[in-house]
């Protein structure tokens, strides 16, 4: 057992004496001779100050480098911050912005309806002469005009055409929706590339501003210029 202990014993001090053998002393003798050494007693006297002092520089050096990486990652984490930014407001803009048919003058939006459960997207042609929301009558799935409030209403030649009263779950346009929302559902004849009619009762609470040329509605420009106007700075920011 001794024998074992002291086995083990040597074997450490076996090891210590290998890792104070690894330490390198270096200095620069009075020829410009790089000396390395292992032992501190092995520099003379005169030498030492330049261990100290090249103890103070690798401190130094240490302390630059951590400065250059908790700069890079603070840079680096700004820049993650500056571009989850960038998507929201990116993805901000584009629900401020609608692309819209244009033909003749006649601008036909796409809007999203929710009635029994069951949403559909459909177009509708923008008239601001139009008091209420209109759909043609087949275009929302689910309709039972069984179950309808039937009504008549009077077209410009003076004829009379059936109507339905509809309570929609929702109906969303551009950023706007609206819920619970009463629209009324009309026969019509003849061909139409769009399912009715966007009226007053939604677009007096929107703002908005049609662009003919590219074919777009921007809905509440003050707020889109804004988020604009971000994006762009936060672009010059990753520059």
């Amino acid at each position: 057992m001794k024998y074992f202990i002291a086995i083990i014993l040597g074997s450490a001090l076996n090891f210590l004496s290998l890792e104070v053998a690894a330490q390198i002393y270096q200095y620069t003798n009075e020829q410009g001779r790089k000396i390395y050494v292992d032992r501190l007693s092995q520099v003379p006297p005169r030498y030492r100050k330049q261990l100290q002092t090249r103890q103070v520089v690798e401190l130094q050096n240490n302390r630059q480098q951590q400065r250059e990486y908790d700069l890079q990652n603070s840079n680096f984490a700004k820049s993650i911050t500056t571009r989850n930014k960038l998507a929201e407001l990116s993805e901000l803009k584009e629900q401020l912005k609608t692309p819209v048919n244009i033909y003749a003058n006649r601008v036909i939006v796409p809007v999203s309806v929710k009635h029994n459960g069951k949403t559909q997207s459909l177009n509708l042609l923008l008239d601001t002469g139009a008091s209420l929301t209109v759909f043609h009558l087949g275009s929302i799935a689910n309709f039972d005009q069984q179950q309808a409030q039937v009504s008549y209403a009077q077209v410009a030649g003076g004829g009379l055409i059936k109507t339905w009263q509809l309570s929609l779950q929702q109906i969303t346009y551009g950023p706007y929706k609206s819920k619970s929302k009463t629209v009324m559902i009309i026969e019509h004849k003849g061909s139409a590339n769009y399912d009715g009619l966007l009226g007053m009762d939604l677009l007096a609470a929107a703002e908005y501003k049609i662009d003919f040329q590219q074919q777009h509605i921007i809905w509440n420009q003050a707020a889109y210029l804004q988020v604009e106007e971000q994006i762009n700075s936060l672009n010059l920011l990753l520059q």
